[in-house]
């Protein structure tokens, strides 16, 4: 399932709440969903992988990205009628890159945001650039992490409440699947990736 989202921006007092709908793809990875706008506003529309919200509170891991989800696009609704239909081209996100998030004893850090923002992408196929966005993940209660991406360069870094993000690494995953982090080779088992976040002695009380 994946949920398709239109937001009017934050300072939109009256639809600032993202409208919202989840659809299912079929066998063909097609799908359908319609949503309720109001006239004579301009929405960002975006989908994603489905987030049950109710769990989501409970503390559960944020889902899975096996696509790359594509740049939002904007919805202008006329004061009367129904907006133009708008078509999301998903890419599947084949290639994975495991890590760990650790602190600077090399201790896993449990839950904390990974992220890969993309520098470019690249087809499978041809090997021309296109556009993409990038890919998100949660660290496990041992740090580690999974991203799936496609091809492409992306800068990746994680962050963790009340710890400062850590340093961005560069990392480039070829056509073949294959990923480099400043001309070295990663490997999922030898040589994962791994990212450093610093935690902080400093606490903040009051009543």
């Amino acid at each position: 399932m994946v949920d398709v989202f239109c937001s009017a921006g934050a300072f939109d007092s009256q639809s600032s709440v993202p409208v919202m709908a989840t659809t299912t793809l079929n066998g063909s990875g097609a799908g359908t969903a319609s949503l309720i706008l109001e006239p004579s506003k301009t929405y960002d529309c975006g989908v994603g992988p489905h987030i049950d919200f109710g769990e989501f509170d409970k503390g559960s891991q944020v889902p899975e990205f096996k696509f790359m989800p594509p740049k939002p696009q904007q919805v202008v609704v006329p004061s009367s009628g129904n907006p133009t239909a708008i078509t999301f081209t998903l890419t599947v996100a084949a290639n994975t890159l495991r890590g760990k998030v650790v602190d600077s004893s090399g201790s896993g850090i449990a839950n904390a945001f990974v992220f890969a923002n993309p520098q470019g992408c690249f087809d499978s196929t041809t090997g021309a650039h296109k556009d993409c966005m990038g890919g998100f993940s949660q660290s496990t209660s041992t740090g580690g992490f999974l991203l799936n991406v496609s091809p492409g360069s992306y800068e990746v870094g994680a962050g963790a409440p009340g710890m400062p993000n850590g340093q961005l690494v560069e990392v480039t995953v070829d056509t073949d699947g294959n990923a480099t982090s400043g001309g070295v080779a990663l490997n999922n088992t030898t040589n994962p990736l791994t990212l450093k976040l610093a935690k902080t002695s400093v606490s903040i009380s009051g009543t």
